[in-house]
């Protein structure tokens, strides 16, 4: 990206020199355009970008000079000014909270601040080695970071409810796309905050489902109505940890990561490569990033920190933020401490989302069939209801009558058998709904329209088949749970 600029302004950050041979920045700049594969398009833009990189240079010579608990290095970033890269990474990336955005009233699904209890909290934590972050990813030029942190403590709060599933991504596009109404501004920055607000109300795929093109698009509603991994109200509401408070922040670390917002346009943060950064670096909130644990190095007490400019920058994409002063007082290092949130799940997520969901699946009874000889069932298990759905069975959707129904569906068994249906349900289980006619792969409740084979309470008898009809139910009605203060209740 090329930004108008005077040289002047672009040098005017890293004002202090440091004496490295000609030789030296001469290689170092061949070799950074070699490894990053750059050409640029005129002389004079390649004789602006070596000016540019070789004051960045000097800065991380002279910096790594100075016996810092931390030490930089050359990256990506390294022929722009910290100015250019302030506008390109940075200042469209974040919204701070307004001033009435603290009225409780005014945010939908704010379950309150997170204060500190005064419990004893250990020493350390680090979720990224607790199986509770993704990889590190890329926004590119897309003023994203807010949606990857909000995706972030989503991740690590889904799958610590959820251990027994694999670890999830979420998508961070569909929220760049379609959390405009709660507030958000797309690719020009947003708010972690509302991003919650926006799951809690329309759920969230993943991003296998809905990948990342780091550009403006519209909403890809059919996408989220069939693909959403996480259903409306399965976020129940997001809670603010206490501001500038480093206990608060450690034991909002307890229960997963935390979505927080640090600045992050000063030189030694653009260059980070190791340690545990340490000094001013500033407090004008201007990124969001994940927190993901705290520990101690050498002496110095930190936050970890994943950042979201992709593994090949920093330590493997993670930052350390200086958590202590040696007075023991809490050090609020790039306001860390300011904005921290996280979102809530509902207290049965982990029995009730759909882990793999199903295409449509089209129902195919033969004109011959015959009922299966009736069991008596005793079985509680979880099939064939309405979403959100169990382990291992797909959210069918299902087209009748111009008519769109949907169904919690386990697959058949290699014979063509189906789990039991739940016990006190007349209606049978049958090897009848199909992702590729006319075989079946699936499992439904087959009823009978004159009300002799009896559906499962809040199913209905849709007809299909002759005197044969299916179990299902209409797209939408779910129980769902309301919140009471900061109480979820379900009904």
């Amino acid at each position: 990206m090329i930004l108008a600029f005077s040289p002047l302004a672009l040098l005017g950050g890293l004002a202090l020199s440091y004496e490295v041979p000609e030789m030296e920045l001469t290689q170092a700049f061949a070799k950074f355009k070699e490894d990053y594969g750059i050409d640029y398009p005129t002389p004079q833009e390649a004789a602006l970008r070596e000016e540019i990189f070789i004051e960045n240079y000097r800065h991380i010579q002279r910096v790594n000079a100075e016996g810092r608990p931390y030490k930089l290095a050359i990256n990506k970033f390294a022929d722009q000014s910290s100015e250019e890269f302030a506008a390109a990474m940075l200042t469209r990336g974040y919204r701070k909270r307004h001033r009435d955005f603290f009225g409780a009233a005014k945010r939908p699904g704010f379950l309150g601040v997170h204060h500190y209890s005064g419990k004893p909290l250990p020493d350390e934590i680090d979720w990224s080695h607790l199986n509770a972050v993704t990889r590190v990813k890329n926004q590119g030029s897309c003023g994203s970071c807010w949606a990857f942190s909000a995706t972030g403590s989503l991740e690590g709060r889904y799958e610590i409810a959820n251990p027994k599933h694999d670890l999830v991504e979420f998508s961070e596009q569909q929220l760049v796309d379609c959390s405009t109404e709660e507030g958000n501004m797309g690719c020009n920055g947003g708010l972690m905050d509302y991003a919650f607000k926006y799951v809690i109300e329309h759920g969230l795929c993943t991003e296998e489902d809905y990948g990342y093109d780091a550009v403006d698009e519209p909403c890809r509603n059919s996408t989220v109505k069939k693909k959403a991994r996480l259903h409306p109200h399965d976020v129940v509401g997001y809670v603010d940890v206490d501001s500038k408070n480093g206990a608060a922040m450690k034991e909002a670390l307890q229960t997963g990561p935390v979505s927080v917002a640090i600045e992050a346009d000063m030189p030694d943060f653009q260059f980070y490569h190791e340690g545990v950064l340490t000094g001013e670096c500033g407090d004008s909130l201007d990124h969001g990033v994940l927190l993901v644990g705290y520990g101690e190095m050498d002496g110095t007490k930190y936050w970890k920190v994943k950042n979201s400019w992709g593994a090949e920058w920093g330590k493997k994409g993670y930052i350390l933020l200086e958590r202590e002063r040696a007075d023991g007082t809490d050090e609020d290092e790039c306001g860390i401490l300011l904005q921290g949130s996280y979102p809530k799940f509902r207290e049965d997520i982990n029995e009730r989302t759909t882990p793999a969901m199903a295409e449509s699946l089209e129902v195919v009874i033969p004109e011959d069939l015959t009922l299966p000889i009736l069991m008596e069932s005793s079985s509680n298990a979880g099939h064939y209801h309405a979403p959100p759905c169990d382990e291992g069975d797909a959210q069918a959707q299902i087209k009748l009558h111009d008519h769109t129904y949907e169904l919690c569906s386990p697959p058949c068994g290699p014979d063509n058998s189906c789990p039991p249906k739940p016990a006190g349900v007349d209606a049978r289980e049958m090897c009848v709904l199909s992702t590729h006619p006319p075989k079946a792969d699936h499992c439904a409740l087959i009823c009978m329209a004159d009300g002799d084979l009896k559906c499962p309470e809040g199913m209905t008898c849709v007809p299909a088949q002759g005197q044969f009809g299916v179990c299902l139910s209409e797209v939408g009605v779910s129980a769902l749970p309301r919140v009471k203060g900061t109480e979820v209740i379900y009904e």
